[in-house]
């Protein structure tokens, strides 16, 4: 009986002892991530490696982890890189203060949900994430309805863990949402079929980009150009990629509802995610196929020196931080 309580006593030392050990790696992953968040990321290019958030110096030419995690598979920070959010294994979406290296679970959505973006005071999150139920979804005049899942906009409220889906009822796919410098306005693009007369050469289907209207009823949107992505300048333009593998990217005017021409590419994107840098955000940075072993990068191209440059390899989703 001695010997058996001495066995349960020992085994119980050393299970505590690998808990503990536990906690203090856990614990110094966090401390070493609050380390990195006191950092000023000014002039620093973030991006997406191996599952985890890194940045990348512009001027020194040297790369930081942020993260540690081999989880996050997309996530969007704040202007001045204070907070992250992102999601974990393509459903659980998560809230990160820099500063003090604390994690804040916000919901989980369902499978595939990504490409997160916060509003400017950092109480919402907008993400894309499929429908809970199947939708009456139509893709061409060849095709009959078939009833299926789509990808919304959704928001989720930080505070009180509310999530809405703003895209309700609409039997269109949607991707790449951004929030307005503002908060009043969020692009998206959706990928919409409409019927037209099949004689009609300009006939097909393809993405579009669309601005809905927060503080309007029923969050009005609007129509604003072809492509699937969209970045904003400030509270009324915003840089559209038009097409979905775009070389071209133009500038629409929210009051004037006015486009102009804002950058011809030599070379197009590979997908159309891209970042503004630069002091006159005359630097594009966006994701590459650097090889024909599909081995993906970010690239920058300068509009002013006309100049293109290979920045970080195995990267993608890039985002300046002024």
């Amino acid at each position: 009986m001695r010997l058996f309580l001495k066995l349960v006593l020992v085994s119980s030392v050393i299970i505590f002892k690998i808990i503990a050990s536990n906690n203090i790696v856990d614990a110094k992953s966090i401390s070493d991530s609050a380390q990195i968040g006191s950092q000023n990321l000014n002039n620093n290019l973030m991006f997406l490696r191996g599952r985890d958030i890194w940045a990348y110096n512009i001027e020194k030419h040297s790369e930081t982890q942020i993260t540690n995690t081999k989880s996050i598979t997309n996530y969007t920070a704040s202007s001045d890189a204070s907070v992250i959010a992102y999601f974990k294994n393509n459903k659980k979406l998560y809230l990160y203060n820099m500063k003090t290296g604390t994690e804040e679970f916000i919901t989980e959505a369902a499978t595939d949900a990504t490409q997160p973006s916060l509003s400017p005071s950092c109480d919402k999150i907008a993400f894309v994430a499929l429908t809970k139920d199947k939708l009456q979804v139509k893709m061409s005049n060849f095709v009959k309805p078939v009833k299926k899942t789509v990808r919304h906009v959704w928001i989720a409220d930080v505070k009180s863990k509310k999530v809405v889906d703003v895209t309700k009822d609409l039997p269109f796919p949607h991707s790449q949402v951004n929030w307005s410098p503002d908060g009043r306005w969020l692009s998206f693009a959706s990928y919409r079929w409409e019927p037209r007369d099949l004689s009609d050469p300009s006939f097909n289907m393809k993405w579009k980009v669309y601005l809905m209207d927060l503080i309007s009823p029923n969050y009005k949107t609007l129509e604003i150009g072809g492509g699937s992505s969209s970045v904003w300048l400030n509270n009324d333009q915003v840089v559209l990629a038009d097409g979905v593998a775009a070389n071209v990217l133009t500038i629409y005017d929210v009051k004037t509802k006015s486009k102009k021409p804002a950058s011809l590419f030599k070379a197009g994107f590979s997908t159309p995610i891209f970042s503004l840098g630069g002091e006159n955000n005359e630097v594009i940075y966006y994701e590459v196929m650097l090889d024909d072993e599909d081995n993906g990068g970010i690239r920058s191209y300068n509009i002013k020196s006309n100049k293109t440059e290979d920045v970080v390899k195995g990267a993608s989703v890039p985002r300046y931080i002024k």
